[in-house]
């Protein structure tokens, strides 16, 4: 796994919620296929919100698609994992190298916070590319909901763009979430924290055109 940081919605819930939170926590770290929840305390809709929240405060968790799971009437939530773990395994050692050249490279961790911040947005803008297969209408592919495609092949969407943020925040100890809403249509980007305040910043509506 990669080093975990700031976890906004953690820390957000409550009671039966950060139970059954902790509990998928769990659960996607080790890999489990399904996990039991009872839909008279959180429904199925609620469920699968919950799910989203765990997979946006662990970008590691890039080998589950948190938008294509199941479930029966029993309460057994199923998760479906994209990778195998040998799979997982080499895409989490790529990706640490590249991290570990990144920051020593440009000596992230001696900068700034706000120089740090303003890299990491600048390098995400600079090299990314949206999948045109998205933004023509299509459903795209797994990649461009999660870090990998952005660290194979500099391209995915907004929700993993924001998500490769994140994860550099979080090497940076840099308090950060993701954040889902609309603009023309669903969207994704992030607040960060700075000096105590927490500003909005969106490295997808800054990509560079060529």
């Amino acid at each position: 796994m990669f080093k975990e940081g700031y976890k906004f919605f953690e820390q957000s819930l409550k009671n039966e919620e950060l139970t059954f939170y902790q509990r998928c926590y769990r659960a996607i770290k080790n890999r489990q296929m399904s996990i039991i929840v009872d839909f008279k305390q959180i429904n199925i809709n609620r469920a699968r919100e919950i799910i989203k929240y765990v997979y946006e405060d662990n970008p590691s968790f890039f080998y589950l698609s948190p938008y294509k799971l199941s479930y029966n009437d029993n309460g057994c939530i199923y998760f479906n994992y994209i990778y195998d773990k040998t799979t997982t395994i080499n895409y989490e050692n790529q990706i640490k190298k590249i991290l570990m050249h990144f920051f020593d490279d440009y000596q992230i961790l001696k900068l700034p916070k706000y120089n740090q911040i303003l890299i990491f947005h600048n390098c995400i803008s600079s090299l990314a590319n949206y999948d045109q297969i998205v933004s023509s209408g299509g459903s795209g592919v797994d990649e461009d909901y999660n870090i990998i495609g952005f660290f194979q092949g500099k391209v995915a969407v907004c929700y993993g763009f924001s998500l490769v943020f994140k994860l550099l925040c979080d090497y940076s100890g840099i308090n950060c979430l993701v954040i889902r809403g609309k603009t023309k249509g669903n969207h994704a980007w992030n607040m960060v924290e700075y000096n105590g305040k927490f500003y909005h910043i969106d490295t997808t509506w800054d990509l560079l055109e060529d």
